[in-house]
């Protein structure tokens, strides 16, 4: 994904800053549904459909390991059935076990199974691997059985922009969205590429359809963040980087960013928070461990500095030279504060 660069910032032109979130139109909740699918294994535990469903299910809900569980049973009580094999994959790769994903689909060809969603997410998983004509094949086998595939369109449309043609991204993605307008990942890709190209109003455009069609997607909630943050909109950028922490609390980026905002609004306390929360899942991001260090410096936490600072130098991927001067400025402060420390104690003695 596309990310800004700190200090990046554009000017906005008069009322571009007003995005409205737009409440999700679906009352009927997750939690509902997941109810009743247990009340169908319940009563039937040896159909595969409602295990099936639950699983798919939970997998939207980013529970991955009850998600790969049913999936599993799903696929040991009917594996016959092709989409058994897709979801058993699908659930695989979601838990990032891409080779137990890959070995799913070469059974299911191997025994003659084959479907549009067997091939997309075999070249998903192609895509993972940077495998790109291989994921480029499995994606145009998936759109010869189903040319209204919009999910085979999208994943091209990834394929070309890691190779680098931003006008076939484009091109593809804009089908994917033809054949499903709903398609909220769609628009997510095409606002980070039109944000990358600078087209401003594009990009809010898709941003807009995005958060209409999936309002708690993290993905969007962080490219709303990134339009308003290139804007100059650091208010609104927090409020949707807070979102996006909210509905996916791994999203390390999304908290580097609120860090790295409240640092320069010199809210030392909530910069902390949030690097420190940025690098619980990222500790090797050298930029936040450096500017931590530099909050718990103003904010008069010397061995925390410290201990960032030379976590800095020991990582050895950048800010060397400034870490080091962070280090002799607080061997400076310190001695400092122990002649303080010294005299008030001397004062205090007489």
């Amino acid at each position: 994904m596309w990310v800004a660069t700190p200090g990046c910032q554009q000017k906005a032109s008069p009322g571009s800053e007003t995005i409205t979130n737009l409440p999700m139109p679906n009352t009927y909740t997750a939690n509902i549904r997941l109810k009743a699918m247990a009340e169908e294994i319940r009563k039937d535990p040896t159909n595969p459909i409602p295990w099936a469903k639950r699983s798919q299910l939970l997998l939207e809900q980013g529970d991955k390991i009850a998600a790969l569980a049913d999936a599993r049973t799903a696929w040991r009580l009917d594996s016959t059935r092709p989409e058994s094999y897709v979801l058993l994959a699908t659930a695989y790769k979601a838990s990032l076990r891409l080779d137990s994903a890959a070995y799913c689909i070469y059974k299911a060809k191997a025994n003659g199974y084959v479907s549009p969603g067997l091939y997309v997410i075999g070249g998903e998983i192609l895509l993972i691997t940077r495998r790109y004509k291989e994921a480029l094949k499995e994606l145009d086998k998936a759109l010869d059985l189903a040319p209204d595939n919009a999910k085979a369109y999208f994943y091209k449309g990834l394929v070309y922009e890691e190779k680098g043609d931003t006008a076939a991204a484009i091109r593809n993605l804009q089908q994917s969205l033809t054949l499903n307008p709903e398609y909220a990942d769609g628009h997510n890709k095409l606002a980070s590429l039109y944000m990358r190209k600078g087209n401003w109003p594009m990009a809010a455009e898709h941003l807009r359809s995005g958060l209409r069609f999936a309002p708690t997607d993290a993905f969007v909630n962080f490219n709303l963040g990134i339009y308003f943050e290139r804007q100059g909109f650091n208010d609104s950028a927090k409020a949707y980087f807070a979102k996006a922490t909210f509905y996916e609390p791994s999203m390390y980026l999304a908290n580097y960013k609120l860090g790295m905002i409240s640092y320069t609004q010199r809210n030392y306390l909530d910069a902390t928070n949030r690097l420190e929360a940025a690098l619980q899942y990222a500790p090797d991001l050298t930029e936040a461990r450096f500017f931590l260090a530099l909050s718990r410096e103003f904010m008069g936490n010397y061995p925390e500095a410290e201990n960032q600072y030379k976590a800095v130098i020991a990582q050895n991927k950048g800010y060397i030279k400034d870490s080091k001067g962070g280090l002799a400025r607080l061997e400076t402060l310190q001695a400092r504060q122990r002649r303080q420390d010294q005299q008030a104690a001397l004062r205090d003695s007489l």
